[in-house]
């Protein structure tokens, strides 16, 4: 895979995936909108990373649950963002809420460092345009063996907003159970430079990842 040709599939209903779109070409990258019902057929050849934006038609992923398996079965990188409330996957549990959501409990933690979060500051995170919770209010529970990356409050290790799971099975899920994190900072650069992480994280991602192709 080069770097010249990297281009991520998108789940999103409404037009919030322009912004994403426009974006991550300025980062090198070229983003395709794709329906559930794409999951068919997508393969990893097709798709090395698939986003799951927060406006994604939930009940449809959960309908074609065979599709999304199959690809991450194959190696597949889904970048799941927002709440769950329909979840596609077994190993997923609905969004818990914070319990409190005050300053304290809304503060960003870095738990373990991540090439995507690479000269992002836990700040950057916590707050927007000085108020803190547009990051997120809440996590989505992680797996048994998922790497926690991000956490809320002051357990942060019991509120991990953000998280990497490399699915026994095959294929990796890269958790940020709030709004679009690709779209998230009102400063340019730190927004450019979330997207210039990703992208050198996927190529890495895939370096030495073994996958069949599977046929449309």
């Amino acid at each position: 895979m080069s770097s010249s040709s990297l281009v991520l599939g998108l789940i999103q209903d409404g037009p919030v995936a322009g912004p994403l779109q426009q974006n991550a070409s300025a980062a090198g990258m070229g983003i395709e909108c794709l329906d559930p019902d794409d999951l068919k057929w997508m393969s990893v050849a097709d798709w090395p990373a698939v986003i799951v934006g927060s406006h994604a038609d939930q009940i449809a992923l959960v309908r074609h649950r065979t599709g999304l398996e199959r690809y991450l079965n194959q190696g597949g990188l889904l970048i799941w963002n927002g709440a769950i409330a329909h979840s596609p996957l077994p190993e997923l549990s609905p969004f818990v809420p914070l319990p409190v959501r005050n300053l304290a409990h809304l503060t960003v933690t870095q738990l373990t460092a991540h090439p995507l979060f690479s000269r992002v500051p836990s700040e950057a995170l916590t707050f927007r345009k000085g108020v803190a919770g547009f990051w997120g209010r809440g996590h989505n529970p992680s797996p048994p063996g998922a790497q926690l990356l991000n956490g809320l409050g002051p357990r942060p290790h019991e509120h991990p907003i953000d998280w990497y799971w490399a699915r026994p099975q095959g294929g990796a899920l890269l958790m940020h159970a709030g709004n679009d994190f690709f779209t998230y900072a009102d400063d340019a650069k730190l927004r450019q430079r979330i997207l210039d992480n990703l992208r050198h994280w996927i190529l890495a991602h895939h370096t030495h990842e073994p996958h069949e192709t599977a046929a449309r």
